[in-house]
């Protein structure tokens, strides 16, 4: 209930804000981008990524020669999130994000579902001696298993006969729930994130302005700070 008043409180602010004051909307959009490709080791052009993002949100008739092509399907899965939060979630949604997201990239199979043999892990330390933190369900059952966490989430929905009303709680399983999948050959986490966002945005009523992967990120080093102090 607090996270949704100030949620609320935060939303009053900026619709109170004069117009000349709300590029604060699209800096938000636009770091929210930038960490999320980040953290799946994508480092992208801020440049490119604004230009998107304003012709998106229909701030630019026309869009500017975009060099990194892959601003141009992160700024297109950003706006198109927050402009359809409201809307079930289904097979179809999850794949074309995935395709914006891999925007005319070749080393993956972009809007596909994983079907390989070899296991879907989480991997670290060495290569001659890694330590695997996570094993992800067989390609085989992957069809099963994003279809029952489909229903879930839109059964836990405000709106629906089984809610979830504390938002952040509901953000939380959602995000872990699809990525102990792992559906896709690559950008669970980017997609993953997005779940979460569409999740608290579905909760509160109204498209959330903040940047959950820079959230993350800082709440990661904070932790790993302090894991290196009590060492």
């Amino acid at each position: 209930m607090e996270f949704i008043e100030k949620a609320g409180h935060a939303k009053g602010l900026i619709e109170a804000m004069p117009q000349s004051h709300k590029d604060s909307i699209k800096e938000i959009l636009i770091n929210e981008a930038l960490k999320t490709s980040e953290m799946e080791n994508e480092y992208i052009s801020r440049e490119d990524v604004a230009s998107s993002i304003k012709h998106n949100l229909g701030l630019h008739k026309y869009q500017k020669g975009i060099r990194d092509k892959r601003a141009k399907g992160i700024g297109q899965l950003i706006t198109l999130v927050r402009n359809t939060f409201n809307l079930p979630l289904n097979g179809k949604i999850l794949k074309k994000w995935h395709k914006h997201f891999f925007f005319k990239l070749n080393h993956i199979s972009v809007g596909q579902r994983r079907s390989g043999k070899k296991p879907m892990q989480v991997v670290s330390e060495r290569i001659d001696r890694p330590v695997v933190h996570f094993e992800a369900p067989p390609s085989s059952r992957v069809p099963k298993e994003i279809k029952s966490f489909i229903s879930w989430f839109n059964e836990t929905a405000p709106d629906r006969k089984n809610p979830i009303k504390h938002a952040p709680l509901r953000s939380a399983i959602s995000h872990i729930y699809f990525e102990s999948i792992h559906p896709f050959e690559g950008g669970n986490g980017q997609i993953g994130r997005a779940i979460a966002d569409k999740a608290l945005s579905q909760s509160i009523g109204f498209s959330l302005l903040l940047s959950l992967s820079s959230i993350i990120e800082k709440k990661s080093i904070l932790s790993s700070f302090r894991t290196r102090a009590k060492k």
